[in-house]
């Protein structure tokens, strides 16, 4: 599977994994496409785990450099960046925001290349609970890969599921992979989605395979 590399897309290079689908043209999504959708809520989020505990009581500025956290306010997600040898100072990356409606939830997120020239990004996203005003208070995202998974890929992942079966096939030679990568539907040799349509479907594809990250509300500031 190949995902386009696109270096300052903030919303993944800063917080999260590599960079999703991209679109060079222009967005795909406008505010709109969020209407009737319950919206993620503005304030501090957080991706923990077991990997890196965080004291989310604490200011976030004390949290260790492993955590992976951002602000959330009017539509822009905002990503700190501290100064060398002192946490509390640095600066704000920022990058406007839309989580547009539907299933699965798609965020685009505006980013620039590295000859400064506008994309934007989109990663898949699924609420995973609300508050009682109806606002999303924790999520996970994934990856949107604009190739479908290869039948490797595919059986890597049954294995994985089903480590027992491992080696009962070993003799069987592997099918062929095409010699060139195959695309979901609607997507360019560059891996640039040109309709909405085309960014669900992708999006909807990659979901089985995908690494997940989970992220949670905390507070309304860092």
């Amino acid at each position: 599977m190949r995902r386009l590399a696109i270096l300052t897309v903030l919303l993944l290079a800063a917080c999260g994994p590599a960079p999703p689908t991209a679109a060079p043209e222009g967005p795909l999504f406008a505010a709109k496409d969020a209407d009737g959708a319950p919206p993620v809520r503005d304030g501090l989020w957080l991706s923990d785990g077991p990997v890196c505990e965080v004291d989310a009581a604490q200011s976030a500025y004390d949290w260790p450099a492993c955590a992976r956290w951002f602000v959330l306010e009017n539509g822009e997600r905002r990503v700190f960046t501290p100064s060398a040898g002192d946490r509390t100072k640095g600066t704000w990356l920022r990058e406007r925001w839309i989580v547009a409606a539907g299933e699965p939830r798609i965020i685009q997120s505006a980013g620039i290349t590295a000859e400064g020239k506008p994309v934007w990004g989109y990663q898949a996203m699924s609420p995973i609970a609300t508050d009682a005003q109806g606002r999303i208070t924790s999520l996970q995202t994934w990856n949107i890969d604009c190739s479908p998974p290869t039948k490797q890929d595919l059986r890597n992942h049954w294995l994985h599921e089903h480590p027992e079966k491992a080696g009962e096939d070993l003799a069987t030679k592997p099918e062929p992979e095409p010699d060139e990568p195959v695309r979901y539907p609607g997507y360019d040799p560059l891996c640039q989605p040109r309709t909405q349509a085309v960014v669900r479907g992708a999006a909807a594809g990659s979901r089985t395979l995908a690494v997940r990250t989970v992220w949670r509300w905390v507070r309304e500031t860092p």
